[in-house]
């Protein structure tokens, strides 16, 4: 594992950052005036109460602050947004779910078993604002057909396409299991990677999903910044014993994105909302337009990879590389900026 360290005011992310980084450490000097030493109040640190936290440009991935975002640590049912990542890339989303018994993953359940059958799109609100751990489940099973072991390996081959150095799953769901880690870094990443597929960002953008059925299914986010924290339109929260409180969110503002990562966080929602405000008040961050979740965004020569990767995993079978994974790392792999300049 990686020495931790501290990425505070985007130094890393891009030279001209360190001039304003020594005037915002000025503020915290020592004063000296005729009467003795007086110190100035320190700047306040983004998500104080997280163990690692991150906030990037969701356009080009450039590290705007982070701390410890390298260490790997529990994850939780932040896990889920690869689970839907891996779910859209290999099945279409009018795919009816139709579980072959009951799950027992307690504590978060929508109910979904034996003899229900959904479409993967209504399945996918389950998992991603109920949190759902039978949905991941009922989607794992059903897209990987009939295997989940089979799905937790394309979760990993996304992993690896993705480049992300610290992320290695065990389940589709995210309960703490022993080798099931990642790091905020890599959330980032993931979380990114989740804005850019039109039908995931359409759904962690939701409060409430109804499917009148019968039977009829309530779906409710559980996002404490939905609606609360102008501009957020996602993505996921976390919680268990071993991962502590998690979220990644993201908003919008003034034709700038930006995904924010907290881990192992005693005030999530504040921790994530600190984030959030950092980013958006430091005028050094150019930003550029929000980038729409299509493939609008990628060059031609990429828009024909995309395909030949999609014709490839038709053909290939379970065998077929995973579209996500290649695509991901054609389209992301130019723009990561993440820049360490040294490592200890």
């Amino acid at each position: 594992m990686r020495a931790r360290r501290n990425w505070p005011l985007g130094l890393l992310a891009r030279p001209a950052s360190a001039t304003i980084f020594v005037a915002c450490l000025i503020t915290a000097l020592t004063l000296v005036t005729g009467t003795g030493t007086v110190r100035a109040a320190a700047p306040a640190m983004p998500a104080p109460e997280s163990m690692a936290a991150i906030v990037v440009d969701a356009a080009t991935g450039e590290i705007l602050y982070a701390r410890d975002a390298d260490e790997e640590l529990h994850p939780a049912s932040l896990t889920k947004m690869v689970t839907a990542l891996v779910a859209v890339e290999r099945a279409p989303l009018d795919k009816l779910v139709r579980p072959t018994h009951d799950y027992d993953v307690t504590p978060v359940l929508i109910g979904i078993g034996l003899g229900d059958s959904l479409p993967l799109r209504d399945v996918l609100y389950g998992l991603l604002l109920n949190s759902g751990n039978d949905a991941a489940l009922a989607v794992a099973e059903s897209v990987g057909n009939g295997s989940i072991e089979r799905f937790v390996g394309w979760m990993n081959q996304v992993a690896r396409g993705l480049n992300l150095e610290h992320t290695h799953f065990k389940n589709p769901h995210g309960l703490d299991t022993d080798g099931h880690l990642s790091s905020a870094y890599d959330m980032s990443v993931i979380g990114r990677a989740v804005m850019r597929q039109p039908a995931l960002a359409s759904i962690v953008g939701e409060r409430r999903h109804v499917v009148d059925g019968p039977p009829r299914w309530v779906f409710q986010a559980t996002n404490p910044l939905l609606g609360r924290y102008a501009g957020v339109d996602g993505i996921k929260t976390g919680f268990d014993d071993l991962a502590g409180r998690c979220l990644v969110a993201t908003a919008s503002r003034d034709g700038r994105r930006a995904v924010a990562v907290v881990m192992h966080s005693g005030s999530y929602a504040n921790d994530a909302a600190s984030l959030l405000d950092y980013a958006f008040a430091d005028e050094r961050w150019p930003g550029g337009r929000v980038e729409p979740p299509s493939g609008s965004g990628l060059s031609s020569a990429e828009r024909v990879r995309v395909a030949a990767l999609r014709a490839d995993l038709v053909a290939g079978g379970d065998d077929a590389p995973s579209t996500l994974a290649d695509a991901a790392t054609a389209a992301y792999q130019s723009g990561r900026t993440r820049r360490t300049a040294g490592t200890p």
